[in-house]
């Protein structure tokens, strides 16, 4: 975006002041630089914790908690199970998933409340990210670099991603990934605060195509 302001600041010089051209030219570097500023702020306030110097729970509750603070909108992580850490890349991809779809609640979906479930069930871990904005229509669903990046990520990690959205109810996100087999080791968290019961709730889905 910094890139095509300079374009259009170039072009708005070649042409004459006060022209209707001028005029077009110079709202759109006003667009530009809104659209640069609003998503600086966005990786700002989304930004986790280093994975260097926490596990993935607890940098998920960072990016729920974050949310909460500079938005209003009611974000939390419930953990169940027995945290096992997985490789730095896997809980990096995983991190990853998690923002983008707390980013798409923030920016496209409205929401008023969104929780992340993280469920340890042994040999995977289940990752639901559920919110209660707007939603979209089954033929969007596929649409969006966004969602193509989640499902890549997930890929990679021989995992499954699933969807659900329906116009006006919400969005949910469910991903699994298979644990580590063999000796694992636990890492430290938090009891989960008490959560409304939509997180309690929130089925697995069929894996997206």
């Amino acid at each position: 975006m910094a890139s095509i302001s300079l374009l259009l600041d170039a072009a708005r010089d070649d042409l004459p002041p006060g022209s209707p051209a001028a005029r077009r030219v110079e709202q759109a570097m006003r667009t530009a630089r809104d659209n640069l500023v609003e998503s600086r702020r966005l990786v700002q306030a989304l930004r986790p914790a280093p994975l260097d110097r926490t596990h993935l729970a607890e940098a998920v509750r960072e990016l729920t908690a974050r949310l909460t603070e500079e938005t209003g909108i009611e974000a939390y992580t419930v953990v169940t199970g027995r945290p096992v850490a997985l490789t730095a890349g896997s809980e990096g991809e995983l991190l990853r998933v998690v923002q983008e779809a707390l980013t798409n609640a923030r920016r496209h979906a409205h929401a008023a409340s969104v929780s992340v479930t993280l469920s340890y069930l042994g040999d995977a871990l289940a990752i639901d990210i559920q919110d209660d904005g707007t939603g979209f229509a089954p033929a969007a669903r596929h649409a969006g670099i966004g969602l193509i990046t989640m499902r890549e990520r997930i890929a990679a990690l021989d995992g499954t991603f699933a969807l659900e959205s329906v116009a006006g109810e919400g969005t949910t996100v469910a991903v699994t990934v298979p644990l580590p087999i063999g000796p694992s080791v636990s890492v430290p968290v938090e009891p989960s605060a008490s959560a409304p019961s939509p997180a309690a709730g929130t089925q697995r889905m069929a894996p997206a195509s």
